[in-house]
């Protein structure tokens, strides 16, 4: 008999995954596991976890029909050199279940690179012949009957996705009589590009483009979001840091000061005479160094104050819906005015409120209500679905706890919401004109 030589490098199998049970050891002694049942008997084998699934593995690259021909004609005659732990093949057996689930998880760490071009398919796996399908017991519950273009099977169906490389990217098994499409949206999540199947799958060129560009949206707004971020930073640090070195340099001139006047003390008139005009130079240095540091502390406080608004818009968005936005500016109409333009009416203002240091207390208000946000995916769009009252009690606790200057200068619970007040009112004379038109008309006609 002709030997077979397995398809795959052994050692590089077994090296990955010994290092995957490495990790995995690692977690699972962090993560609490579930109490051992009660009379449980685990008993040792002198086989570790990597070997027991290095060798499964290999079968399945191996060409054999069979695992017990693999094992017996394979690997116990030829891989104790490599496996020096090996034992009988009932034993092994006895050891595969216990590698299942690691197996699955180490399946989910070997996907391949997303380049843009990917394809999906299925395959039916039979649990048994379609005869004894009445009979079949182990997977009852959980397979179902299937038909694809070759004919009907019972068992399972694997949904595959690979690449353009022939590199797995996802995979699902679901039971034989799940649509194909079905599985489709969650196995595509993360994918980019075009994904192509075959003609009964109705998914011949699904362009995920949309995705793609939507991304590529959501990053540049991150990154703007980031460099905006990070040029306030620098400003604020920068005038920090010319405050810190204007309280340094007053520090050393008083302390040249100091030791002068000590110094006047022994001095003749002459000397003392040039030390006074030394004083008084260092004194105007003083008081320069002061007012350097007023203003980079100034120049701080202004970088990082702000104004909170709270607005909204009953007649475009409904009520209980707000915005919860920052400024620089202390003139709302001009930060308001900016943003009617995409809305039919204006913005109203309920709370206008002064902070010393706005984006943190713009952060607090926004971690406040993050589960009532409306869009969860770009932080950016700051509308939170929330009563005012609710925002009302929110300001006054962050005013309460808060460690900055807090002062609100505006307060104002109900809408104007003027221009749609009026609109409304239009409306109801339009109508109650109309209707007074045609009760006329059935007069007439009467």
């Amino acid at each position: 008999m002709s030997t077979i030589v397995s398809r795959l490098d052994i050692t590089q199998v077994f090296c990955d995954v010994d290092d995957f049970c490495k990790q995995w050891e690692q977690l699972w002694q962090v993560i609490p596991q579930l109490p051992s049942i009660t009379g449980e008997r685990r008993s040792r084998s002198r086989m570790s976890i990597s070997e027991v699934m290095t060798i499964v593995i290999a079968f399945h690259g191996s060409g054999y029909r069979t695992f017990k021909e693999f094992y017996t004609l394979h690997v116990l005659p030829g891989w104790r050199g490599a496996f020096p732990n090996l034992v009988s093949y009932n034993r092994f057996v006895e050891l595969m279940p216990w590698c299942l689930m690691l197996l699955c998880c180490f399946l989910h760490t070997r996907t391949g690179e997303i380049t843009g071009i990917s394809f999906i398919d299925s395959t039916p796996i039979n649990v048994c012949h379609n005869c004894r399908a009445h009979a079949h017991k182990v997977f009852k519950g959980l397979v179902n009957w299937g038909k694809n273009s070759v004919g009907w099977h019972f068992g399972f169906k694997l949904h595959l996705i690979i690449n353009d490389q022939g590199e797995l990217l996802a995979f699902k098994l679901t039971s034989a009589n799940v649509d194909d499409r079905k599985p489709v949206p969650e196995m595509t999540e993360d994918l980019i590009g075009k994904l192509f199947g075959d003609l009964h799958l109705k998914l011949i060129e699904l362009d995920l483009q949309y995705e793609l560009e939507d991304k590529k949206q959501q990053e540049q707004e991150r990154d703007r979001e980031n460099r905006k971020q990070n040029k306030e930073r620098e400003a604020i640090d920068k005038a920090r840091l010319r405050a810190e070195e204007a309280e340094e340099r007053e520090r050393l001139h008083q302390k040249e000061i100091d030791k002068i006047r000590q110094e006047i003390v022994q001095a003749k008139d002459a000397e003392r005479k040039q030390l006074e005009m030394k004083i008084q130079e260092l004194e105007r240095l003083v008081a320069e160094d002061r007012s350097d540091r007023e203003n980079a502390l100034s120049e701080t406080r202004r970088l990082k104050s702000g104004y909170i608004y709270i607005i909204s818009n009953i007649g475009s968005l409904g009520r209980d819906m707000y915005r919860i936005c920052m400024t620089s500016r202390s003139q709302e109409d001009l930060y308001i005015r900016e943003m009617n333009p995409a809305v039919p009416f204006q913005f109203d203002v309920h709370f206008k409120i002064f902070s010393e240091d706005a984006v943190d207390t713009l952060q607090k208000l926004h971690q406040r209500f993050d589960d009532k946000r409306v869009n969860v995916v770009n932080s950016r769009r700051d509308f939170f679905q929330v009563s005012i009252d609710e925002i009302e009690t929110a300001v006054k606790e962050i005013q309460k706890k808060s460690g900055v200057f807090l002062r609100i200068d505006e307060f104002e619970k109900y809408p104007q919401a003027y221009e749609y007040r009026q609109t409304l009112s239009v409306r109801k004379k339009h109508r109650l004109s109309n209707t007074n038109e045609e009760y006329s008309e059935v007069n007439e006609i009467a």
